[in-house]
């Protein structure tokens, strides 16, 4: 028998098209990217099905909740994978400042008013930073703050003292308070009326 004619074939096998991503999270009330890391298929990803309609490479999210999302990538032959990933809504940072109001009247006695956070909400361990308006005289004690009375000016207005907590991963938030720095009223006594000659008391009004 004669053989017959040969021909050659080459098949190229492909790795399969994987989709995986670095864990995510969002504060509260903002947005990130979603950025997935493909590996395998033909290298030429053509593709991208998203779970909320997109079908860019990358997306932009804003959660209010923590949301799963899913991607379909497809490469120029038609080979696909499929990848998830959970972004994590972290809490919103709240907390309050004790007192909410400090009224200081300057008497020359040192009587320094210590600001305390209290009900802290956060996300794992925080620091805390004081906007210290100018007039206002005080310094950071612990995640407190103590304002020098006696070193502060006198001020017709409040001046509003504000306070930052950024958690461990970047969330923060922020609340104010009002510090109302008087003088020390100064009293006159005068008579009233001026007294008559010979008279031993009178009265004084202030």
């Amino acid at each position: 028998l004669c053989p017959g004619p040969r021909d050659t074939f080459r098949v190229t096998i492909y790795p399969s098209l994987l989709v995986v991503f670095d864990p995510l999270y969002v504060c509260d009330g903002f947005c990130t990217d979603v950025v997935p890391q493909i590996a395998g298929g033909t290298g030429n990803y053509v593709g991208y099905n998203w779970s909320n309609g997109a079908n860019t490479p990358t997306i932009n999210v804003c959660p209010t909740v923590t949301t799963t999302y899913f991607v379909t990538v497809t490469d120029d032959l038609g080979c696909s994978g499929v990848g998830s990933v959970q972004v994590e809504k972290k809490l919103p940072v709240t907390f309050d400042l004790e007192p909410d109001f400090v009224e200081i009247c300057q008497d020359g006695v040192d009587e320094n008013i210590e600001i305390q956070t209290t009900n802290v909400v956060a996300n794992g361990f925080y620091g805390i930073s004081w906007v210290v308006p100018s007039g206002l005289d005080g310094a950071p004690v612990g995640n407190g703050f103590a304002i020098f009375d006696e070193a502060s000016i006198p001020s017709e207005d409040p001046y509003i003292l504000c306070a930052t907590l950024i958690d461990q991963f970047g969330c923060e938030g922020e609340t104010c308070m009002e510090v109302q720095v008087n003088l020390v009223p100064i009293v006159e006594l005068l008579p009233n009326p001026l007294p008559a000659c010979g008279e031993t008391t009178i009265d004084l009004v202030v």
